[in-house]
């Protein structure tokens, strides 16, 4: 904290000198005591919320170096104990990467998919939710490839892992099976919404970071990890009331998935520090203009 703070006044210091410099260069005494006199009254707090953004993505606080959003797909089975990604048992499954990717893994990118990689199933002695807000699977994706041949991706890929820090759990009533179109529901972890009679969109949304330099991102401070969000999604030929009635009985469900995760978006933590500092701000200046 103390960092990212140093970090906004260096670069509001900086910004106002430089201000002040092209105020008598190109306008004269006159020029720069009025410019002197804006900046401190509403420079400062239009520039501080961006500062602050930029700064609490310095190498100081939390480095993003894997920024943009990679696509993914494959299939899965779920039961009121279970997440197994196909092909089932082992304890792993397999993803395919698929396109557009963006930014960092844009270089991913194939038609059709080249790369693969494994991610770990996910289960429970207890029935759903299976996992505890707070728990952490490291390298719960990893080795990438290619498909054919198997051999590794290209550097920095091949070294490539998303540690999965949290599964939230969804904002919204239990399902009963009775919901309205368009209405949504939880079913354990995963939100549930009515398409129709006959489908239903499933989503299961994932929390963690990226790292391609062999770290554990759960373990201590997260340095060299990227912080990423995570949303599996599938469109199920079959009522909510049917998704009900299978998990209740203790059997599964089985569908295709994408997910997209982006890369680089500031955990809720970073939002709200944010938040503080505008609002910190925003009373500044209404002391200031009192005055």
């Amino acid at each position: 904290m103390t960092d990212t703070f140093g970090c906004v006044s260096d670069t509001l210091a900086a910004v106002r000198s430089y201000g002040m410099f092209a105020s008598r260069k190109f306008g004269g005494f006159f020029v720069e005591k009025m410019s002197w006199k804006i900046f401190n009254t509403f420079g400062a707090a239009i520039l501080a919320v961006p500062a602050l953004l930029l700064c609490s993505s310095s190498p100081a606080s939390a480095t993003l170096i894997i920024n943009g959003t990679l696509n993914i797909g494959g299939a899965v089975s779920v039961s009121d104990r279970q997440i197994d990604w196909f092909p089932l048992g082992g304890g792993t499954g397999l993803f395919n990467i698929t396109d557009p990717g963006t930014g960092y893994f844009a270089a991913l990118a194939s038609t059709p998919s080249t790369y693969q990689g494994d991610m770990v199933d996910l289960s429970s002695p207890t029935p759903v939710p299976p996992l505890p807000v707070g728990f952490g699977v490291d390298n719960f994706m990893s080795n990438i490839r290619f498909i054919v041949g198997g051999a590794p991706a290209p550097a920095p890929f091949n070294t490539l892992h998303f540690d999965l820090k949290d599964i939230p759990t969804p904002v919204a009533p239990a399902c009963t099976g009775a919901e309205a179109v368009s209405a949504s529901c939880t079913q354990g972890l995963f939100l549930l919404t009515k398409v129709s009679d006959t489908e239903t969109t499933i989503t299961l949304r994932v929390l963690g970071y990226f790292e391609d330099t062999g770290v554990n991102c759960l373990v201590g401070t997260p340095v060299g990890c990227t912080a990423a969000t995570g949303r599996y999604s599938t469109q199920y030929g079959n009522s909510i009331a049917f998704i009900k009635g299978e998990i209740d009985a203790g059997r599964s469900i089985t569908a295709s998935f994408s997910a997209n995760f982006d890369s680089g978006v500031p955990e809720p933590s970073t939002w709200s520090m944010l938040l503080c500092g505008g609002g910190l701000i925003a009373a500044g200046l209404r002391r200031r203009l009192k005055a």
